[in-house]
């Protein structure tokens, strides 16, 4: 399976640990659906990854560090959610970054000197809620 798109299905729930058991996904698209609870740490070995929209849900936590080791990511979009979070210092590792939409969460703490690595962050949407 490389696409995953569940957009605007009531979908409920957490998402489950086994989301990163599918190891040759490319883009995952869970948008306006009513997930909650946190980011598996799991969605670390999605390596193969280039876009994540996981937008207008209800997850909520810490953002793992383990969303570092996406190294693939292009784009993440986790904007309107319930996240309570700063901003993992690993998020430095997603080196092939273009857009980074993470408003309408409560974001605390610095950006991570990590961020410097960065160089292909076109969008970088966050607020202070």
């Amino acid at each position: 399976l490389e696409k995953l798109y569940l957009d605007d299905n009531d979908l409920h729930g957490f998402l489950p640990e086994e989301l990163g058991d599918l190891m040759n996904l490319q883009d995952i698209s869970l948008h306006g659906n009513q997930f909650s609870g946190p980011l598996p740490k799991s969605i670390g070995k999605l390596q193969r990854l280039t876009r994540f929209w996981a937008n207008g849900m209800f997850l909520s936590g810490q953002l793992p560090d383990e969303i570092g080791d996406m190294t693939s990511l292009r784009a993440l979009y986790i904007e309107e959610n319930q996240l309570v979070s700063t901003l993992p210092y690993e998020m430095g590792n997603l080196e092939q970054l273009q857009d980074l939409r993470i408003y309408g969460n409560v974001i605390t703490g610095n950006i991570p000197s990590s961020f410097k690595k960065l160089v292909n962050l076109e969008v970088f949407y966050m607020d202070s809620c």
